[in-house]
Order: C-alpha cells, then structure tokens, then sequence
C-alpha cells in the first residue's frame, strides 16, 4: 500500500516495518507534509485533518489544471497543495488516509463518510459467508451503483457480483 495523487505523484511508500492499515511514511527528501484543520491550521499528531503535499524537487508536481485556472487556485492555495484527503500521521510519522473529504453525505445534521458505507456493506458481506465446508466465492464484490437522499433517508442501489471458483 502506498499513497500518491495525478497531481503530486507517489507521496508515501510503505515499508515492512509500517503499521497494519498504514500506507507508509513520506520521504522527507521529496516532499513536505501536514494535516490541517478548516483553517489550514496543523492538527496534533494521530487527529485527522486534510493532507497537504510540498513538492522538495522542482518539476516533480502538475502546473495545474488545463483550462481550470480557479481549480487550479483552490487546490494549490497558500503553497501547498490540497489533496481534498482526510489523513492522519502518527507521531512516529506514519500516514494513514482516511477518507476523500468531498465523499461526505449530510443527513440531518449529520456528516456520513464514505467509508461509513464501505463498512456497513462489508459487514453485509462478511454475514453473509456460508459456514467452513461449503463452497466460498472466490471473488465478491459490492458496489455501489447510484445513491440518493430522501428527505431524512439514505438509498443506494448494490450491485454485487460472486465469482466461485472452479472445483
């Protein structure tokens, strides 16, 4: 596991000796890091906030967004670059990503993150297994194929495709 975007490139490389969940740490030779609050205030370590990239090495990172010169402002305002992740890194300087920031439902007052969803269909899925002996998937997917808000309720429609393998 590791973590990169288009537009910085690989930011952060696991290693062997990183933390289960972990997607690495980031070369201090190649790039700066925070994780910042709504104010572009740094978060202590191991709080979640936004991560934002500093490239160390000229030509390394995008120019920007064709044709998008506002997007291009808002993502790399107050020189860094603002990935639009929640991240957090851990005082012994180990990243962890969160969540995509924007990948937030508002129900009732409410943030819902994506990977809220992700776990409850994951925990679908893991109740749903046949007990030990009985033939198992050997791949099992779930998605999500559209979603919307009715007024205080969350819907999505699930696509799930088992593939068993051969015997």
């Amino acid at each position: 596991t590791s973590y990169g975007s288009t537009e910085v490139g690989m930011v952060a490389r696991r290693t062997l000796d990183a933390p289960p969940g972990s997607v690495g740490r980031v070369d201090p030779n190649l790039y700066a890091t925070r994780v910042v609050d709504g104010d572009d205030e740094d978060v202590a370590p191991g709080e979640v906030g936004e991560l934002l990239v500093r490239p160390l090495l000229p030509w390394t990172t995008t120019q920007g967004y064709f044709g998008m010169p506002e997007r291009t402002l808002e993502a790399f305002r107050n020189l860094w670059f603002h990935t639009g992740d929640a991240a957090r890194l851990d005082a012994d300087g180990n990243l962890w990503f969160v969540d995509r920031i924007k990948d937030r439902i508002r129900r009732r007052g409410e943030n819902i993150a994506s990977v809220d969803v992700e776990n409850v269909l994951r925990r679908l899925r893991e109740d749903r297994r046949k007990p030990e002996g009985e033939r198992r998937p050997a791949l099992e997917t779930i998605f999500v194929a559209s979603s919307e808000v009715r007024g205080a309720s969350l819907f999505a429609t699930l696509v799930i495709a088992i593939v068993f393998a051969p015997l």
